[in-house]
């Protein structure tokens, strides 16, 4: 739309000064880009092997830059519920308290992982990040941070949990810290809906 506005004509220069402000309503639901990949198992392999080869460390070398290939890597996986153990296997060597961003770094590989996961290999992950995030020496902070870890990955992928390695994350409901309480609780909530009998049997409740 064009107009023709004559220097003298205010109103006009009012009606094309309102036009140049109009905002173009964004749509609620953005389009999914990540949908429209044409072969994603190619492209999840070719970006694993460029974010994972250690000649290209000095492209990664910005922690932002690896966790937004991370992400990405990740979103691809789950959206297709892609057979890539590869990642789990090399992202399971950052996890750490020290590392930098490790909320997000954790968010990240659980958002990875899909009802078609291997069990042995969330097993092993969830091992992982219970030897690390969850023991009553570490900081409370750091406890909460891996019990709600072991929830999101259970609440995608139930499978992985085994009755011994719940049996122990449900003892941290009975800590003096809320917050440890709270996301002990919160599993033994989850487990109660998707697997009451892996559970202790006082933690299954009533039917």
């Amino acid at each position: 739309l064009s107009l023709k506005v004559s220097k003298s004509s205010k109103s006009r220069e009012k009606k094309l000064e309102k036009i140049k402000k109009t905002k173009v309503p964004l749509p609620q639901d953005p389009v999914q880009v990540i949908a429209f990949i044409d072969d994603p198992q190619k492209f999840a392999i070719r970006l694993f092997s460029l974010l994972s080869a250690p000649e290209n460390a000095k492209v990664f070398k910005i922690r932002e830059s690896q966790l937004r290939a991370m992400s990405l890597l990740s979103k691809i996986i789950s959206t297709f519920q892609l057979d890539f153990d590869s990642f789990f296997n090399w992202a399971s060597r950052f996890i750490r308290p020290s590392y930098d961003e490790i909320t997000r770094l954790l968010a990240i590989i659980a958002s990875a992982v899909h009802p078609l996961t291997s069990p042995e290999l969330l097993e092993d992950l969830i091992r992982n990040i219970a030897d690390r995030f969850v023991a009553e020496h570490l900081n409370e902070e750091i406890i909460v941070v891996g019990l709600n870890t072991i929830r999101e990955i259970c609440a995608r992928n139930p499978h992985g949990m085994t009755e011994t390695m719940l049996s122990d994350l449900c003892q941290y409901k009975k800590m003096s810290v809320k917050g440890v309480v709270m996301a002990a609780r919160s599993i033994i909530q989850l487990f109660r809906e998707v697997n009451p009998d892996l559970l202790p049997k006082r933690e299954r409740g009533k039917p």
